[in-house]
């Protein structure tokens, strides 16, 4: 008989005790073929810049988990989520110093940004 027999031999009565009694901390199979993992904190990488890290951090938006069935219901989602950017929406077109305008192309809303300022042999390119 080898060491690593023994070994396992010996250690074989706690190993499956530790399988009996540890708890379920594993993903468990869900019916749908899913897999329910348990919650646990995340920490936020190191490896991402400042600003990155600082997104990440944020608290969770309401209703993150509610995924709408129809357009409809995901309209009211949409709008919610955009509030953010038209409040900012100001600041960063002075600070990028760019034009918004509003359009329509096929029938689909749109916007064109221009930039304030265009190099003399981008002016012509369309």
């Amino acid at each position: 008989m080898t060491y690593s027999r023994i070994l396992l031999s010996s250690l074989r009565p706690f190993l499956i005790a530790g399988l009996v009694l540890a708890p379920p901390a594993v993903a468990e199979q869900l019916s749908n073929g899913g897999a329910e993992v348990p919650a646990r904190p995340l920490p936020v990488p190191e490896t991402v810049s400042p600003q990155v890290q600082k997104l990440i951090a944020a608290p969770l938006r309401p209703g993150w988990n509610v995924l709408p069935k129809t357009g409809e219901e995901w309209k009211p989602v949409s709008e919610a989520g955009a509030q953010g950017t038209i409040r900012n929406l100001p600041g960063l077109t002075e600070r990028l110093k760019v034009k918004i305008e509003k359009t329509t192309i096929d029938g689909v809303k749109a916007f064109i940004v221009t930039p304030g300022r265009l190099r003399p042999r981008t002016r012509t390119v369309s």
